[in-house]
């Protein structure tokens, strides 16, 4: 044999050898690939589902995060008027003082008149208490 025949044609004792690899690549290729047909089907499924899902309750977060922030910036504009109106009514409290002033004055005098005058009750009251335990009672 020439030199150029080993390049092109198997060596004699390999015949029985590539034929058997043939048949069993060829079986194994027919066994496999619609496994991995149903597999790479089952991927790209299970991918999209994901995405969908992924996008679905993206736009829930959003829409969620949209009303919330709309509720906030009322409940804000809500507590800043409150602010107000209590800064408003807190400013109107210090004119009151000046005119609550003399009631007070007239409240600690009546106070003192009434003290008074309770001390004199009860001085009665210990000086009849001596008069009635003598009386006799039904």
């Amino acid at each position: 044999m020439s030199p150029a025949s080993y390049l092109t044609a198997p060596p004699r004792v390999a015949g029985a050898s590539i034929a058997s690899r043939k048949s069993r690549a060829r079986a194994g290729y027919d066994r496999v690939m619609p496994f991995v047909i149903v597999s790479a089907v089952v991927s790209v499924l299970a991918f999209g589902a994901a995405a969908a899902f992924a996008v679905v309750r993206g736009l829930a977060l959003w829409r969620g995060f949209r009303s919330f922030s709309g509720q906030l910036g009322e409940a804000l504009d809500h507590v800043s008027q409150a602010g107000e109106r209590a800064s408003e009514k807190a400013s109107t409290l210090g004119d009151g003082n000046e005119a609550l002033t003399p009631s007070l004055e007239r409240l600690a005098t009546s106070r003192a008149q009434l003290s008074v005058v309770l001390a004199a009750v009860s001085d009665v009251r210990a000086s009849l208490g001596g008069v009635t335990g003598v009386m006799p009672k039904k």
